[in-house]
């Protein structure tokens, strides 16, 4: 068995401190990485799926990678709405980890609060490799409880679609609502929106209730036989 830390939306700001969105998000994040170490448990991968960042700064991304480093584990993301499209945190979009594969996708796009997703692109990659089971993970979910325009992915119905006719592909972890979630997708997929670090936000339809819900983190462990188990870590 392995486990990944699954972590998003840390939102730092160019000085440390904040605020933003009326929290210190360094504060936020080192109290979050303190709840994870205090379990004694260690990670075969860090996730983090998305903006990293509040406003593209590279001081931000700096701080975030320096904190993740810190716990010894490799680290994937992708970049979120509010990080520069260049951004660059860990190692390549791509891990393997025990019998288990995690793959990174970016649906970000310059301008854009929603989500695009090449899917076609994806495809090609995720066919180019074997079958061993694979996690996905991007920025903006296929499916949430919301239906703001704000939270969709452009490409969802084709990303689902195309993910019945993979069945390897266990989970989809995606950010970016700042709402831990776990819903049901085609055949034995599990769709899991993270929490933020940094503020919770509660999503019913076009609504948003900001503070409501939990931060902290998801914890994943993928066993060798293709089962997933995930639970969230509150802090």
């Amino acid at each position: 068995m392995v486990t990944l830390l699954h972590l998003s939306d840390t939102h730092l700001g160019a000085t440390p401190g904040g605020p933003v969105m009326e929290c210190d998000p360094d504060a936020r994040l080192a109290t979050v990485l303190a709840a994870w170490t205090a379990r004694g448990e260690s990670a075969d991968l860090v996730v983090h799926s998305g903006d990293v960042t509040d406003d593209e700064h590279p001081d931000a991304v700096r701080r975030v990678d320096e904190a993740l480093v810190a716990l010894g584990a490799p680290v994937l993301a992708v970049g979120g709405n509010h990080d520069a499209p260049t951004v660059a945190l860990g190692g390549p979009d791509t891990a393997e980890v025990g019998a288990w594969r995690v793959l990174g996708a970016r649906t970000a796009r310059p301008g854009q609060i929603h989500g695009t997703l090449d899917v076609p692109a994806l495809l090609h990659r995720l066919d180019a490799l074997d079958d061993r089971p694979t996690v996905l993970v991007v920025h903006h979910p296929p499916r949430s409880r919301s239906t703001h325009e704000w939270f969709q992915l452009d490409g969802a119905d084709a990303l689902l679609d195309a993910l019945a006719a993979r069945p390897h592909v266990r989970a989809v972890l995606s950010g970016h609502l700042h709402d831990a979630f776990a819903l049901p997708g085609p055949g034995d997929l599990v769709l899991l929106g993270g929490p933020s670090t940094a503020q919770a936000i509660a999503h019913e339809g076009e609504a948003m209730r900001f503070g409501e819900g939990l931060t902290g983190a998801r914890v994943v462990r993928l066993h060798d036989d293709g089962r997933l188990e995930h639970e969230l870590l509150e802090a």
